[in-house]
């Protein structure tokens, strides 16, 4: 997973927070786990990446998914991570309480069907799952700082001191941690480098310290080989979080190198030496007018997924999709390669007279996933039938 930035820094952590590596002996290996709808609420679904079906996580096919059914995967929001750990599942559930919105972390034994709450809160702040922990970080009503972590496998919850540095991923018995330049020009989202050392955070060895980065991509290590992203700096000085660098580092030998010059603003998926992604094009075809906002819009990846050797360069157009790819949202799956799309029909659309902005247009929207599998090429279309997002 690659993360180029021009994000809030809640959704950096929560990212950064995914990366590393995961137990991967899970009963959904096979399986794409989103949040989804079926019975009219919202659920854990599950995409099958070989045969492409989709279906509820849970097993009652007459369940309505609520509260008050009994059903373990109730109330989870869309766009929240589901994390998958020494073969059990976690995630954080949301209902209203008597002093706000309750938010639940909950872990799933699908061996046993049994959940257990782990940690409940009110509030918000950055928080994600990673490294077998559930981590937030948070202002009290005094406004003072909080930050702690809960062990998954035994719920226990720590309190973790201001200076304590999180790690971002895992090598082997060590862990990754960036170098924090907290005086730059975004503070903390730009790092000095990266390092490696205990859980504790006893650094051990520094790489890249003559770098500006964005991310350590820390998810899929191979060859002791692992990628990070730099911003370009402009004239001015200042760094363009859209215009980035991808680099490889040997974390062996130290060595380090150019991967690509001109990445954009993009995620990727590594397979070996091999890096797939749906870039952000110059000259994107239109597809559409939106009279909302009274502008033409794009499809900014034409609809093309490259293919990129790490140690040549060499680059290659993989595949033509004829979608609007969401750039920022692929997923590998029991080796398959997943790249979401949305799809609007500018064409096809309902008038809805709003109050506040007079008349609003409702576009026909259509989601989904191309699966591909990256040893021949051959790939699936699935239309998403449990978007949650989706107005007709």
């Amino acid at each position: 997973m690659k993360k180029i930035i021009a994000l809030a820094l809640a959704l950096t952590l929560a990212l950064l927070f995914s990366c590393g590596k995961q137990k991967n002996d899970s009963p959904y290996k096979d399986y794409l786990l989103f949040v989804g709808t079926d019975q009219g609420a919202s659920t854990i679904m599950k995409l099958n990446v070989h045969s492409g079906s989709i279906s509820p996580l849970c097993q009652d096919p007459l369940c309505r998914h609520t509260r008050d059914s009994g059903c373990h995967f109730f109330g989870v929001s869309s766009g929240r991570t589901i994390y998958q750990y020494d073969g059990k599942l976690y995630f954080w559930r949301s209902y209203p309480g008597d002093t706000g919105v309750v938010h639940c972390i909950i872990g799933y034994d699908p061996e046993e069907q049994s959940e257990k709450s782990l940690y409940e809160f009110t509030g918000g702040g950055s928080m994600g799952f990673g490294l077998g922990y559930f981590w937030r970080s948070y202002e009290d009503e005094n406004g003072d700082k909080i930050s702690l972590r809960v062990d998954l496998a035994t719920g226990k919850l720590e309190m973790l001191d201001e200076n304590y540095q999180r790690p971002i991923g895992q090598y082997g018995k060590q862990y990754f941690y960036p170098v924090y330049d907290l005086g730059g020009q975004y503070g903390e989202y730009l790092t000095h480098g990266f390092a490696l050392g205990d859980f504790d955070g006893n650094i051990t060895k520094k790489f890249a310290s003559d770098k500006i980065i964005q991310l350590v991509c820390t998810d899929n290590i191979e060859d002791d080989v692992v990628l990070f992203c730099c911003p370009k700096q402009r004239d001015d000085g200042r760094y363009d979080l859209e215009d980035q660098t991808l680099w490889a580092c040997d974390l062996k030998t130290g060595e380090e190198w150019l991967v690509n010059d001109s990445v954009g603003d993009v995620y990727f998926l590594r397979d070996g030496d091999s890096i797939y992604f749906a870039n952000w094009i110059d000259d994107p075809p239109v597809v559409g007018f939106d009279k909302n906002d009274n502008k033409e819009r794009y499809n900014r990846t034409g609809g093309k997924i490259w293919r990129q050797n790490i140690r040549t360069g060499e680059t290659e157009l993989f595949l033509e999709t004829g979608h609007c790819l969401e750039a920022t949202s692929i997923d590998m799956i029991d080796d398959r390669l997943l790249f979401a799309y949305t799809d609007t029909d500018y064409d096809d659309y309902t008038e809805i007279d709003n109050k506040h902005v007079g008349i609003w247009y409702d576009y026909k929207e259509t989601r989904g996933w191309v699966i591909i599998n990256p040893a021949d090429g051959s790939f699936t279309d699935v239309v998403n039938t449990a978007d949650i997002y989706s107005r007709r």
